[in-house]
């Protein structure tokens, strides 16, 4: 009995003895490996987040790079193809005058009011057979008005729909009469009330109204009119893809000013034309009057941010601006840049529950091993 009782107190002790060990192995070893295994897990999750961080914006940056590449590879040609069409329409238009201005019945009825003075006693177009070939001209091409002048600006024939000719319209019969060159000129206070005139001086004998040494005398000058918000702006306003912003603006200077003089898209209808001076006008603006082709990123006429192309039309010294928001243009870009934030954060998050299962799951392991120990020990 006794040697029973003994033994019974032995084996309580011996097992006080290995909760005792196993509870001063469990805090001083797991205090260790926690301290450890804690800042080993810290590091491991900061050089794993960083990573993540450091490939995030490398993509994102290589994915900006790529979208503004893509933009101005898209917005330059259009630029480039629209200028293009607006050279030849004018090229065509200039063509016309010129045409018109070596037209031998157009010779012949300014000759004859020069030398005899019987048409100038007519009334003002009252030619018939001056007034036909007018006529055809401007039906079959188009013309708001045909006139043929003399070299004093008295109108002696215009087409049967011409309207009267303005002061400034004579005015500009009057410039070319003394230079004896083509000229181009915009009148119009607003887009939709906009005429482009094409002025060419008639001469007696051979050559053309651009000849460098006329070789006879000038008898006068063909003038054709056209309504551009009915055939050159339409060339601009035209878009085989639909956007939201997106427009094409053609600008010219005008004296120290930068006039938008084209049809604005979030202008309403009748405005007057947009005027700047060169030294605040926009920068594509600028670039696009000065001759630059550049791809700007910049404020536009209403101080919006815009990707814009520039284009330089040389027969007028116009310029055309293709241009889109930024906002718009990058609005995909932006929301793909979330969506891969958002997937990175919640990698980042994946990987830090992944290591601190990991470090739960060691810790334990490596308790259990100790404690092995100390009980083969005993």
């Amino acid at each position: 009995r006794r040697w029973g009782d003994a033994m019974s107190a032995r084996s309580v002790f011996s097992t006080w003895r290995v909760d005792r060990i196993r509870s001063i192995t469990r805090r001083v070893l797991g205090g260790r490996l926690r301290v450890v295994e804690t800042w080993t897990y810290i590091l491991v999750f900061a050089l794993a987040t960083a990573t993540v961080g450091v490939i995030l914006r490398y993509h994102i940056a290589r994915s900006y790079r790529a979208e503004m590449a893509y933009w101005q590879a898209r917005q330059s040609s259009v630029a480039e193809e629209r200028a293009q069409r607006v050279s030849d329409w004018l090229k065509e238009r200039r063509a016309d005058v010129q045409l018109l201005s070596t037209r031998p019945s157009v010779r012949a009825a300014l000759r004859a009011d020069d030398e005899s003075g019987r048409i100038s006693g007519r009334r003002d177009g009252g030619l018939p057979g001056l007034t036909a070939v007018l006529d055809d001209t401007a039906r079959f091409y188009g013309y708001y008005g045909a006139y043929i002048l003399d070299r004093n600006g008295k109108v002696i024939g215009r087409s049967s729909l011409s309207p009267p000719l303005s002061p400034l319209l004579v005015g500009i019969s009057q410039g070319v009469a003394r230079t004896g060159s083509l000229r181009i000129d915009l009148m119009g206070e607003t887009p939709d009330s906009t005429l482009i005139s094409f002025g060419a001086a008639v001469f007696s004998g051979p050559g053309t109204a651009e000849a460098g040494l006329p070789p006879d005398r000038l008898l006068g000058v063909a003038l054709l009119v056209m309504d551009a918000s009915q055939t050159l702006f339409p060339i601009l306003t035209r878009d085989s893809v639909p956007t939201r912003t997106a427009e094409t603006v053609l600008v010219r200077r005008d004296g120290n000013d930068i006039v938008f003089f084209s049809p604005l898209r979030n202008v309403p209808a009748g405005s007057p034309t947009f005027r700047f001076s060169f030294a605040t006008a926009p920068l594509p603006a600028r670039a696009a009057i000065e001759g630059r082709e550049a791809f700007l990123e910049s404020a536009d006429y209403r101080g919006v941010v815009v990707l814009a192309a520039t284009q330089h039309v040389p027969l007028t010294g116009w310029g055309l601006l293709r241009k889109i928001d930024r906002e718009e243009a990058l609005e995909e870009f932006r929301h793909q840049a979330v969506a891969e934030g958002l997937a990175a954060g919640l990698l980042v998050i994946l990987l830090g529950g992944l290591l601190t299962l990991h470090r739960r799951h060691v810790l334990t392991r490596v308790l259990k091993r100790e404690e092995e120990k100390f009980r083969a020990l005993l």
